[in-house]
């Protein structure tokens, strides 16, 4: 007895209830708990659009893409009418399709008898089989079988990749027709692999370079750039949920001096131990920037003026643990027509409020 092929995802969750398992045909109800096939990327819904085709012009109840490994069949996208076969499920399929029965079949060979329609080969990538009158196949699925099956295809790829095609039902077309149909579709589904490789590749550059362009490359927080866009995405998060919003402005005393005195390396050493207290003193939900030289800044989302003390209070203390002199300024914001980009300004002013206070004190001692 060959293994046989079992279908499992970790991708997608199912739950199956309400399952009959005497044999004949299921009634199953399945939820999912994500939105499999609605995708943004657009080699993934051409192939989606692709497994669509087919299952409408053969008839067919299910085509899904699967990969073999170890014994089992590993599914990743999976397009089926009723929602028998999903991705999640775990299938046992006719042991004659198991990959090591016709892995040395290489001729092509069709067989007709009354009941059994017929039997495909066609080398070692397609494997097509149909049934009817009183003989079927039935599908394990997981705890429960299912049937009758009519039709089962299945075209390889890739060394340990396929594409299936599973119908309850006889199929509109030849069985010569939809297997030379899914061995065009495993073509597709062979070049679209590598096109989202490729796609997938170029998206790491791109996020790499967004992120090298949105951070600070001394403290490793955002810069200026990488700020402005969180304050753009909090602005539109306030007007939906007029909530409460904090930004606050520290500018280090004093590093003038340090440059001058130690050198800029001592002054980097400056910055770079007051970016990782003042992030420490944050939320991980806050942004905290480098705006340039000695100057930061903090957006820390539904934070109320209470929230605003508690958090000046913080970077002061923990500033001055580290015997840090800086000047704060901090702004709050709430109701229904916020202006985060103004606290900007307002945080601002009280920072520079403070530090000329500050030099007026030294001046006058």
């Amino acid at each position: 007895m060959n293994s046989p092929w079992i279908v499992k995802i970790s991708k997608w969750l199912a739950v199956v209830s309400n399952c009959n398992y005497n044999g004949g045909m299921q009634s199953v109800r399945r939820e999912t708990h994500e939105d499999g096939f609605l995708s943004a990327d657009p080699v993934t819904a051409r192939i989606i659009e692709s497994f669509d085709s087919v299952r409408s012009i053969t008839g067919a109840t299910s085509v899904f893409e699967a990969s073999y490994r170890s014994g089992y069949l590993h599914v990743g996208l999976c397009r089926t009418c009723p929602d028998l076969i999903i991705p999640g499920d775990s299938l046992e399929l006719p042991p004659e399709f198991s990959p090591e029965l016709v892995q040395n079949t290489s001729q092509r060979m069709i067989s007709r008898t009354k009941n059994d329609l017929g039997t495909l080969h066609v080398g070692t990538n397609v494997i097509a089989k149909q049934w009817r009158g009183h003989k079927t196949a039935q599908i394990a699925n997981g705890s429960f079988s299912f049937g009758p099956i009519r039709a089962v295809v299945t075209s390889k790829f890739e060394s340990n990749r396929f594409v299936v095609l599973c119908s309850l039902h006889p199929l509109k077309i030849a069985l010569t027709g939809a297997a030379g149909m899914m061995a065009v579709l495993a073509k597709f589904a062979a070049a679209s692999t590598s096109i989202s490789q490729e796609l997938d590749m170029l998206r790491g550059r791109i996020d790499r370079a967004e992120i090298m362009a949105t951070a600070d490359p001394l403290t490793s927080l955002a810069n200026r750039a990488g700020f402005n866009m969180a304050l753009e995405q909090e602005q539109r998060r306030a007007l939906r949920y007029m909530g409460s919003t904090t930004v606050a402005i520290i500018d280090l005393d004093g590093l003038k001096i340090i440059n001058d005195t130690k050198g800029h390396s001592e002054g980097d050493q400056l910055i770079v131990h007051a970016a990782q207290i003042i992030k420490d003193t944050c939320r991980s939900t806050d942004t905290v920037a480098r705006l340039g030289g000695d100057e930061f800044a903090i957006l820390a989302p539904e934070t109320d003026q209470a929230g605003a003390e508690m958090l000046l209070a913080r970077l002061r203390h923990g500033l001055a643990r580290a015997s840090i002199s800086a000047s704060i300024g901090i702004a709050n914001t709430k109701g229904p027509n916020p202006d985060i980009p103004g606290l900007i300004e307002k945080a601002d002013q009280l920072m520079y409020r403070e530090k000329n206070i500050k030099k007026r004190s030294y001046r006058a001692g």
